[in-house]
């Protein structure tokens, strides 16, 4: 597969997506450091606050920089693949309930970007993405970096307020 990344065995996943096929997982940190991922962690804010719970509470603020060791990303062909965020960043960008915005922010970026087939978020901290063709994890983490940044500043934006740097 992507030889030159680091890449840790996940046992068989058949989530819709992913066939009965070894999976492997990337771990965000790993893949941190690629040209891709630098690329979109740039765009992003300095630091990501908890809209979706208490913006004012800094201990559930994250920074750009920690952003990529909170992400995973799972495939068993390169073009299905797990998007999987940490529990404790679900403050940044998760929709519905107390904040009460009723779209799911991190799908729909997902959703607009190039080669998409599907997205979906039937879990909790997962999301899954369907491409046309078989992309490396560093993009993919890429693509989901920009859809968290992307969904943290719409849903800021719908509930008025003012993002740090």
């Amino acid at each position: 597969m992507w030889a030159w990344v680091q890449r840790r065995l996940l046992a068989p996943v058949d989530i819709g997506f992913i066939a009965d096929d070894p999976a492997v997982g990337y771990g965000g940190a790993t893949l941190a450091g690629e040209p891709a991922v630098v690329a979109a962690l740039a765009r992003a804010p300095r630091v990501f606050l908890a809209l979706a719970s208490d913006p004012t509470d800094d201990g559930q603020a994250v920074g750009r920089e920690e952003l990529p060791g909170l992400l995973d990303v799972v495939t068993a062909d390169g073009r299905a693949w797990e998007l999987l965020i940490d529990c404790a960043i679900k403050g940044i960008v998760d929709t519905g309930g107390a904040c009460g915005v009723p779209d799911d922010l991190v799908e729909l970026a997902l959703a607009r970007g190039p080669d998409v087939i599907s997205t979906a978020h039937l879990e909790r901290e997962v999301y899954w993405l369907r491409l046309t063709r078989p992309e490396p994890p560093e993009r993919v983490l890429a693509r989901f970096i920009g859809a968290v940044v992307d969904a943290h500043r719409e849903l800021a934006r719908r509930l008025d307020i003012t993002l740090p740097g």
